[in-house]
């Protein structure tokens, strides 16, 4: 008897696992979608929108950035009387360089508050020049580095070339 009732489970185990395996492969409409596959691709339409979205308003900041950061350069340029050389920075932005930004390894023409001559030799009036000297000498290269692009507006690339030209790498 007991064996009778394990071989009736097992049947009945067997053909409803057969059943099962039947409708999910044969019976079930491949069509229609069901909850979870509907949630799943209403969540993947919401991510896809705020990545947009996002994407959106990063480029609304970065060209909101960029144009305060070139009105500023603007005005800081406009209040020091020195001249404007055109160039492009970087792929696809303009910008404009000083004289003094012109020739970043021309330690005379160093200087964001005062208009130099580049044929003149480097004096001692010049602070900024002798701030970053000093610092040099020191061995303070960061900061001379920083000091230089605080003042000037070069490219971090130009700033070093130029205080290794300081001191003499």
């Amino acid at each position: 008897m007991e064996l009778m009732a394990t071989i009736l489970i097992w049947t009945a185990l067997i053909v409803g696992a057969a059943a099962l395996i039947r409708w999910v492969f044969v019976t079930r409409p491949r069509n229609e979608l069901n909850e979870a596959d509907v949630y799943i691709q209403r969540l993947n339409a919401e991510a896809a929108q705020h990545q947009l979205d996002d994407a959106r308003k990063a480029d609304e900041l970065r060209r909101a950035t960029t144009e305060r950061t070139l009105a500023a350069q603007r005005a800081a340029r406009e209040r020091s009387g020195r001249p404007e050389v055109p160039t492009t920075r970087g792929p696809g932005i303009s910008a404009s360089r000083t004289s003094a930004e012109a020739a970043p390894s021309d330690p005379t023409a160093f200087g964001r508050r005062t208009a130099v001559d580049p044929t003149a030799a480097p004096s001692a009036s010049n602070a900024d020049y002798q701030a970053v000297l000093e610092l040099v000498r020191r061995g303070q290269h960061i900061a001379a580095i920083k000091k230089v692009r605080q003042d000037t507006g070069i490219s971090l690339t130009e700033a070093k070339q130029f205080i290794d030209s300081l001191a003499g790498k």
